[in-house]
């Protein structure tokens, strides 16, 4: 069994600036397109999309449907094909800066930042909220259980993770980029913009290279970027499927897909 980790957070936290996602979508709109989920009764069938001039984006397969890109006078004749289960506009899901919990006295009862490292790097390590400030005793896992993520594959769908820096490097399995036009396998990330990713694989999975230790320092991860930069980052609720399809399914099977995202209705074009 896989679990998927969703984490969901209000509106409030998101500025009201349109995103690219979002310009995407109103640019279509006002083509007279709509970017659509088309859902199937039995199999998939792409013919329907061509039938009605539309351009084929991906088949997704874990939920039995494609999205497409296709002439808005052509949603109610989709609805009405006998093989069509439903036809649903693609949403725009967004990604915010996490909130920072403000450092406090280390209580008695937990032990100073600095000696919270796993015993396979020297030196000390700074260990950030994900820690001490959460309340996360990892050392007490590690040292007690051997729970140090061992064996263990999360895939984290994001803005993608700039898997080349020294504290991420080695445990990085691969990944895809579902968020490029066209996709690729390279969900590399290493601008400012799109600094979620990796802010959250470190704070997971971090080897201890430069004092950042993760909860779980020796999982092994994919990155399966689907979101766009920007602030906030954005992507499409399509994409996301397609991430968890690529991430529960061989040869890249993860135990755990790690989500964060929210869909807002001001997002919406049309």
């Amino acid at each position: 069994s896989i679990l998927i980790l969703v984490l969901l957070f209000s509106a409030s936290t998101f500025a009201a600036k349109k995103s690219s996602t979002t310009r995407y979508l109103e640019s279509l709109h006002n083509q007279g397109k709509e970017r659509v989920i088309v859902r199937f009764e039995d199999q998939i069938d792409p013919n329907l999309v061509t039938k009605y001039h539309g351009k084929l984006i991906r088949k997704l397969k874990i939920i039995n449907a494609v999205v497409c890109e296709i002439d808005q006078y052509a949603i109610e004749l989709l609805r009405q094909e006998k093989a069509v289960k439903d036809v649903v506009p693609d949403a725009v899901v967004r990604i915010p800066e996490p909130k920072r919990v403000p450092e406090e006295p280390v209580g008695e009862w937990q032990e100073p930042a600095d000696l919270i490292i796993p015993t396979a790097y020297d030196g000390n390590a700074t260990v950030e909220w994900n820690n001490l400030q959460a309340g996360l005793n990892s050392k007490a896992a590690w040292d007690n259980y051997d729970l140090d993520g061992t064996g263990i594959k999360i895939a984290f769908l994001d803005t993608g993770v700039n898997y080349n820096m020294e504290n991420l490097d080695d445990n990085y399995l691969g990944g895809y980029d579902f968020a490029s036009d066209p996709d690729d396998d390279d969900p590399i990330n290493n601008t400012p913009e799109e600094k979620h990713g990796t802010e959250v694989v470190s704070l997971a999975v971090g080897e201890g290279v430069n004092k950042v230790v993760g909860v779980a320092y020796n999982v092994g991860y994919y990155a399966v970027k689907t979101s766009q930069d920007g602030n906030p980052p954005t992507g499409l609720l399509s994409d996301i499927i397609a991430g968890i399809e690529w991430s529960s399914t061989e040869p890249h099977k993860a135990d755990i897909i790690s989500m964060s995202f929210g869909i807002y209705d001001e997002d919406q074009a049309g």
